[in-house]
């Protein structure tokens, strides 16, 4: 399979390039809640990392995000990338971040070695089956055939049954050995069917151990490429590997229609032995679990590592972030030397410079940097939302694959949260109000208990009449204020930007030539203007209605 030219030739136009214009192998989207098993089974992270939550994952469109970076070969790297993206690390662990970045170093100054990993990785290949393989493994017991016990008193009483055959050649002798054979034989035909399934499973760690094995003979003087853990991992699992190389064997020789191993598989399923060799994989399985998860993590690793090379190949601009210490100042004072400097004010959460975002052809860029809380004020489609979800999404890349849309960006680790594109629940029966006042809800139990959070709040509680809206926006708004997290909140109320307690900033648009035209960038202030009323009059409503409408609000352009 290695020498495809035409595999060579897909990974090669492919890599650097954006994988959703590419040929189906590397569409993911009809196949997300496959890749979602691994994350979705994953426990809470017990090292102190930050979980994007699914409210906030829609909000941003993270899915929209992960099918524009995911240029993985295999299912396991496709999980591993959808579940690092999840995952923010506080930007704390400089240690794995620099392991990271001088791997991909070695992987773009060696095309060739990078080109011939792939290559292998897509061996694993993406079948719907693979990306039950997790949840497979954590529930070895689910999928033991039997009890051992059982099996194993029915193979001793066959051997013992032959013994007495060929010793006494009595009939009831014979007759008892051939209805033990019988009996085993209707035992392995009814669990066979059960086993061959699993056995796919155990084919696709078999092929993430030959993956790791290669990596270890190939990279043996690249550390790394090869710790010390997944060496250790491979001489623990060397054995049981063997034993599945052997099931799957015989099973492929047996399905191939071969009238010996047709017959040998019925002479092996008599004596029980491959449904005793499975038991013993799966035992194997649960004493080595921890070694068996660290080769499918590292696997997953190398090919989702590849896949964000390949992504910011595929992107003009994109940099590194810096973190701060989470706390107070930005490290070294300054982002790669420019004007954005940070010793001057040690408050700033956040810096950045031409942000901007991932999914958006031609977006537009946007300084800025905020202190601790902000409030966005301006007209209608001026980029309020979208400006705050590139804010978000950033932020994201930056803790999670250490990788900004921005010219620079700096921030302290922060948890992201945010409450944005809400709609009514016809089928629980919650209005728009009712899940807006639950998601912000969450929001406040977590700044609660965490200080390191950036929360995003996009037209806060416009599910409900103008004056109780004000009024409670104005109540949050003051509790948020009372807390040391981070906060963006767009807003069409001004009132809500009188308090001094946000730093306030607006979008804007202007009327030019009988167009309403919007400049898509952020200024520093509060902005007075609305568009509401002249978008009506732009998209032709009666002459009437526009003037009435301009006559309640004293406008009389």
């Amino acid at each position: 399979m290695f020498g495809n030219s035409r595999l060579k030739k897909i990974i090669e136009s492919s890599f650097g390039h954006d994988p959703q214009r590419g040929i189906y192998y590397y569409n993911a989207q009809n196949r997300l809640d496959d890749v979602r098993i691994l994350h979705d089974g994953m426990s809470a992270a017990d090292d102190g990392s930050w979980e994007i939550d699914d409210i906030t994952w829609d909000d941003l469109e993270m899915d929209r995000v992960f099918l524009r970076i995911n240029h993985t070969n295999s299912f396991v790297g496709e999980q591993t990338l959808y579940h690092k993206l999840h995952v923010l690390d506080k930007g704390r662990n400089e240690v794995a971040r620099e392991l990271t970045e001088r791997r991909l170093e070695y992987l773009e100054t060696h095309p060739k070695e990078r080109l011939e990993m792939e290559m292998r990785l897509c061996s694993l290949g993406k079948a719907s089956d693979g990306y039950q393989l997790t949840d497979f493994m954590l529930n070895t017991d689910v999928w033991k055939i039997g009890n051992t016990v059982v099996y194993h008193i029915l193979q001793l009483i066959l051997v013992v049954m032959i013994v007495l055959t060929i010793i006494f050649h009595n009939p009831v002798v014979i007759f008892g050995m051939v209805a033990s054979a019988l009996v085993n034989l209707v035992v392995y035909i009814f669990t066979k069917q059960k086993y061959d399934m699993y056995l796919g499973s155990l084919g696709d760690f078999k092929r993430i151990y030959e993956y790791s094995k290669w990596m270890d003979n190939h990279f043996k003087h690249q550390e790394i490429f090869v710790p010390d853990a997944v060496k250790v991992a491979l001489g623990n699992l060397a054995v049981m590997s063997k034993a599945i190389v052997g099931l799957n064997n015989k099973r492929q020789n047996s399905m191939s229609g071969d009238a010996i191993a047709m017959m040998f598989d019925y002479v092996w399923g008599i004596f029980l032995i491959d449904i005793s060799a499975f038991n013993y994989i799966m035992k194997g399985i649960e004493k080595n679990l921890d070694d068996v998860f660290l080769l499918i993590d590292y696997v997953g690793e190398i090919d989702s590592e590849i896949s964000i090379l390949s992504y910011r190949k595929s992107i003009e601009k994109w940099c590194r972030p810096e973190f701060g210490d989470g706390e107070s100042t930005y490290g070294n004072g300054s982002i790669h030397n420019s004007e954005l400097t940070y010793g001057n004010d040690s408050a700033k959460k956040l810096v950045g410079k031409n942000i901007l975002h991932p999914l958006i052809k031609n977006p537009v860029g946007n300084d800025f940097s905020m202190t601790d809380r902000v409030v966005i004020t301006g007209a209608n489609a001026s980029g309020k939302s979208t400006f705050m979800k590139s804010v978000a999404i950033n932020a994201i890349l930056a803790q999670s694959i250490n990788t900004c849309i921005a010219d620079e960006f700096a921030l302290q680790p922060m948890q992201i949260v945010t409450c944005m594109a809400l709609r009514d629940d016809v089928l629980s029966g919650e209005s728009y109000y009712f899940r807006e006042a639950k998601y912000l809800k969450r929001m406040l139990d977590l700044i609660d208990k965490e200080d390191s959070v950036m929360i995003v709040i996009d037209e806060i509680l416009k599910g409900t009449n103008t004056k109780e809206r004000v009024a409670a926006s104005k109540a949050i708004m003051n509790y948020i204020s009372a807390h040391k997290c981070a906060a963006m909140v767009a807003t069409h109320d001004n009132e809500l930007t009188e308090s001094g307690l946000y730093q306030k900033f607006y979008f804007t648009s202007t009327m030019k030539n009988n167009d309403i035209v919007f400049d898509y960038r952020i200024h520093e202030g509060n902005c007075a203007m609305s568009n509401a009323i002249a978008l009506l009059d732009f998209l032709g409503y009666p002459s009437d209605i526009v003037a009435e409408a301009r006559g309640y609000v004293g406008d009389e352009t």
